[in-house]
């Protein structure tokens, strides 16, 4: 069993709130700046509408919890209705797009965690959902290296709904409780730890909301999510997919367009 309370002292010595302040303006610098360049982009722009049409889609199927929403997303990425030859593919990150707009991969019908993760983090946000996506690792039974400690192998999404967290790992399919400090389990018992560190340097999450997650981390009172109520809503996520598959295949459909305008600039 792991020492919380060394773990903690490590986590609190590698967030120093003025040399994240630092790292965060020098990582937004970089990122603004490549940022410049893919704006009026033909990918980003058709990005962006599809983004909006599936946020307008899961308004229009009253779907207003952010959870039921990531785990619809989950369904509709696996059978392909995101994806321009309507098939998915998981595959490992290398040469997959632009670091500034990763999430674009899914429509092309392949993506790894970071491609997967970063178009949810999109709808979310489109949707008016409060969400920050992090960088984990999975946690083993051999001895930790410092790379892995310091930069993780994993990209989740951070949720706050009703004043509590969860992790959505939509790549395993799965949630993940905070359970203590940094690390996050699930019902299987299978655990995964936040790394500080690469999460900002990513500029996946500002400083201000990185110093509140971590006090909610370490917090022994946080309020939790109950395996009843994730139940109940990969259950309500399910239900509103199997009643609209029809729905599904009309978006699927009427989104070729920007599909094909996506392929034919993302990787000119």
């Amino acid at each position: 069993m792991e020492n919380l309370n060394i773990n903690y002292v490590r986590y609190k010595m590698l967030y120093n709130k003025e040399y994240m302040k630092k790292l965060v303006a020098f990582s937004k610098n970089i990122i603004e700046e490549e940022r410049k360049y893919i704006t009026e982009e033909p990918y980003y722009e058709a990005y962006q509408r599809i983004v909006h049409n599936i946020s307008e889609l899961f308004h229009d199927l009253k779907v207003n919890n952010p959870l039921v929403l990531a785990k619809l997303y989950e369904f509709l990425v696996e059978e392909g209705f995101l994806s321009l030859d309507k098939t998915f593919k998981r595959c490992h990150l290398k040469d997959k797009g632009s670091y500034s707009l990763p999430g674009a991969e899914i429509f092309l019908g392949h993506g790894a965690c970071l491609n997967i993760t970063s178009l949810l983090h999109s709808i979310l946000t489109n949707s008016h959902f409060e969400s920050y996506t992090l960088v984990s690792d999975f946690i083993k039974a051999k001895k930790e290296n410092l790379l892995s400690f310091l930069f993780g192998n994993h990209v989740v999404e951070l949720i706050n709904y009703e004043n509590r967290y969860i992790i959505s790992d939509v790549t395993n399919r799965d949630f993940f409780h905070i359970i203590n400090g940094y690390r996050w389990q699930n019902e299987m018992g299978i655990a995964q730890r936040f790394h500080p560190f690469a999460s900002v340097n990513y500029l996946f999450i500002d400083e201000n909301n990185l110093n509140d997650f971590m006090n909610y981390c370490f917090c022994s009172d946080k309020k939790l999510f109950s395996k009843e109520e994730i139940r109940e809503y990969i259950h309500e996520a399910l239900t509103i997919y199997e009643k609209n598959i029809d729905t599904f295949n009309s978006f699927y459909e009427d989104n070729q367009k920007e599909m094909q305008i996506i392929k034919r600039t993302l990787h000119k």
